[in-house]
């Protein structure tokens, strides 16, 4: 299972099984890509998706790193969701940070996602990060 859904299930104390807000592991989105099976996939996702999305009132779906955010960019548009940037920033300079942002952008506008909710940017992997320290740091932009 992954841990960044794990996290934020167990940082927002999510009263439902962690296995239903989970849809494709990204090894088998790779192996699916792959073996030319990425329409195949993209119906799975979206799928998976309308069915979550009938019992909650916000669904958030994860990136994945298949590709260079192409996938991502066809996801989103299948389930026409906008989207966050997300961008590492750690040892970037300015322009390089706004170059891959902007590169974004225009991945997400050939696909007509709307990406209006901003960018986030971030300084370490969610791998070196400690565990309690990323559950506060969720607790504390949840939406009231």
């Amino acid at each position: 299972m992954d841990n960044q859904l794990r996290l934020i299930h167990d940082a927002f104390e999510l009263n439902y099984d962690l296995k239903s807000m989970f849809c494709v592991s990204e090894d088998e989105a790779v192996r699916e890509v792959a073996a030319g099976k990425r329409g195949d996939l993209v119906d799975r996702i979206y799928a998976a998706f309308q069915g979550y999305k009938e019992m909650h009132d916000m669904v958030i779906v994860h990136g994945t790193s298949v590709g260079s955010g192409r996938f991502d960019a066809e996801i989103a548009s299948a389930i026409v969701a906008p989207a966050v940037i997300a961008c590492q920033a750690k040892d970037q300079s300015l322009n390089d940070i706004a170059r891959k942002v902007m590169m974004k952008k225009v991945m997400l506008d050939d696909y007509k996602v709307r990406c209006c909710l901003g960018t986030i940017l971030y300084l370490h992997s969610a791998l070196e990060a400690d565990r309690a320290v990323r559950s506060t740091q969720f607790r504390s932009v949840q939406i009231r």
